[in-house]
């Protein structure tokens, strides 16, 4: 783990866009990791010629395997859903996503939320949503940062939840294919809704 996100609480995060869902929706999620756990075996799934483990680009085999092993992993992650969500309006929907979850995080005394870096801009834009929630007095410590999975194996997980879940809400069908291990990874998200 990397030394500056060493000695606080840490949620890392993702987001997964699914404009086909039967509700267009924008998901975001964060985990907060058991301190002791071994990602390596979740890392060693990513494809050969991929730079990260990302969810879309896995066959169900792999798909199974990644959910079991989260399900070992265990740790706690929130999901918020904003929808429904405009094709052209993803940025709102992940500022809604914001406006929700970082309060959320707060209250489980998370320090930092590491999010999966974008384009700097795009980044920025997480900043300033930031900044906007402490001067309404929504948060007041959190921070957040920014970082590739293909360096911080901990994005993993959130990307694979995302995955599964955004999947799982499109057809329960799909789901039945990850069994019980699915079963305990679902039994233990915490989910949020808001509308866009």
């Amino acid at each position: 783990m990397n030394k500056h996100f060493e000695r606080q609480i840490i949620a890392w995060g993702d987001e997964s866009i699914r404009i086909s869902a039967p509700v267009p929706t924008y998901l975001m999620a964060a985990t907060i990791l058991p301190n002791d756990c071994d990602l390596a075996h979740l890392a060693s799934l990513k494809p050969k010629g991929t730079i990260k483990l990302h969810w879309r680009e896995l066959t169900d085999k792999v798909r199974l395997e990644a959910i079991t092993e989260i399900a070992k992993i265990g740790g706690q992650t929130t999901i918020v859903a904003a929808a429904p969500l405009p094709k052209k309006k993803q940025e709102r929907g992940r500022r809604k996503c914001l406006e929700l979850l970082l309060p959320e995080l707060e209250r489980l005394n998370v320090s930092t939320l590491v999010l999966e870096s974008r384009m700097l801009k795009l980044n920025e834009k997480d900043i300033e949503m930031l900044h906007a929630l402490r001067v309404q007095n929504i948060v007041s410590n959190i921070r957040i940062e920014h970082a590739h999975a293909s360096e911080q194996e901990q994005l993993l997980v959130p990307d694979q939840i995302l995955g599964a879940y955004g999947d799982y809400l499109n057809s329960n069908d799909e789901s039945a294919r990850w069994g019980q291990s699915w079963e305990t990874v679902l039994s233990k998200l915490t989910i949020m809704e808001t509308e866009i």
